[in-house]
């Protein structure tokens, strides 16, 4: 008898569904993959967001003021922002907190301690977070927390586990005396300060306003203590042609801090919301810019608001001497250089002039051993 291959007609239709749930199968596995690979995706660019979010602003380029679109360190501040990316949309939001450290309790805190001398804080928590839709139409997202300072912090476990705390600071050893005709003077503390020229650097841009004067001070140990200079000083006087301006926020005086070693050095003013003025006219030194602006006293009454070395009122003079209420006037300033830029303080306090003869110094009678 020969035998029959093959499959019968009852049989047939069962074929056709086995096939066909092998596809519904592959398909959704698909999707499922592609689902998977999408929110993979959106979650790795949400990671750079909030990454590129912390990395932005540790790269500050100064502490206190900048020019956009860089941010100066104190400018750093909560706020949110949204980005599209690949058919996306993503809502970034961040938090900052000031943070100050407390040596007596060796830990971070939200409030300045006392005794606190710097007018930014030690470093700022910055808290970044990144939300998106997925594929299902919920809302994820992902918190990244890091931190910016002007400088390497430190923790206790870090100091003691290995940095030799007890080694002393770098020296910079400053031999005094080698420009002509500079004489030191008596601080009285041990230390010693002088001019590092005899004559200070003048610039004119025109014969009426518009001068700068240039010259540095070093204050130093004397040779008993090794000639390690302390302090390096520039300080730039200007004079300059202004008109008043409107309200703005501009800088206090700095003010006069003694160091941990003693000497006295100077901090930043603060901002404040004052009367201001601007530039009047062209060809003048560019801190007449800086002088205009700041170079009004607060709205306070202690020693901090006033650039009168007195703690008095300024008056403003037009070029005729005429006292100036409005319009233009002339005024004079003086800077000095802290972190890389020359910032307002108060004026100069005149206390007493000597005059000599252009060869008093070189006359024997007048010279000591």
């Amino acid at each position: 008898m020969k035998r029959q291959k093959g499959f019968g007609l009852l049989e047939d239709p069962g074929h056709p569904g086995g096939v066909g749930v092998g596809v519904v199968g592959l398909i959704s596995l698909s999707k499922s993959a592609l689902t998977a690979s999408q929110d993979g995706r959106r979650y790795e660019i949400a990671m750079r967001l909030a990454e590129s979010k912390l990395d932005e602003f540790r790269n500050f380029n100064s502490l206190v003021t900048a020019t956009a679109p860089l941010t100066a360190y104190s400018a750093i501040a909560s706020g949110t922002a949204t980005k599209s990316l690949s058919g996306d949309n993503y809502v970034l939001a961040w938090t900052v907190a000031n943070e100050y450290w407390n040596s007596a309790t060796s830990a971070w805190q939200a409030t300045a301690p006392a005794g606190y001398l710097l007018n930014y804080p030690g470093r700022k928590e910055i808290r970044a977070v990144v939300s998106w839709t997925n594929s299902e139409g919920a809302t994820p997202n992902i918190t990244l927390v890091g931190y910016a300072s002007p400088s390497q912090s430190l923790t206790l476990s870090q100091i003691t586990g290995g940095l030799d705390t007890t080694r002393a600071g770098p020296k910079i050893s400053y031999t005094p005396g080698v420009a002509p005709d500079v004489i030191s003077i008596d601080l009285g503390n041990g230390s010693k300060q002088e001019t590092s020229k005899p004559s200070p650097t003048v610039s004119a841009k025109n014969s009426a306003v518009g001068k700068e004067v240039q010259f540095e001070t070093m204050t130093y140990q004397p040779v008993g203590q090794g000639n390690t200079q302390q302090i390096q000083q520039d300080i730039t006087s200007v004079s300059c042609a202004c008109t008043y301006g409107s309200t703005a926020s501009a800088y206090l005086p700095g003010q006069v801090y003694k160091t941990g070693t003693g000497q006295l050095y100077w901090n930043i003013g603060a901002l404040q919301s004052k009367p201001s003025g601007t530039v009047s006219g062209n060809n003048q030194p560019a801190l007449c810019g800086s002088c205009c602006m700041n170079h009004f006293d607060g709205t306070g009454t202690g020693f901090t608001n006033y650039y009168a070395p007195l703690n008095t009122s300024r008056k403003r003079y037009n070029s005729a001497l005429v006292v100036a209420v409005s319009g233009n006037y002339v005024d004079a300033c003086r800077f000095v250089r802290l972190d890389g830029y020359y910032r307002p303080i108060p004026d100069w306090n005149l206390v007493k002039v000597i005059v000599t003869t252009s060869d008093f110094l070189a006359a024997a009678a007048n010279q000591i051993s």
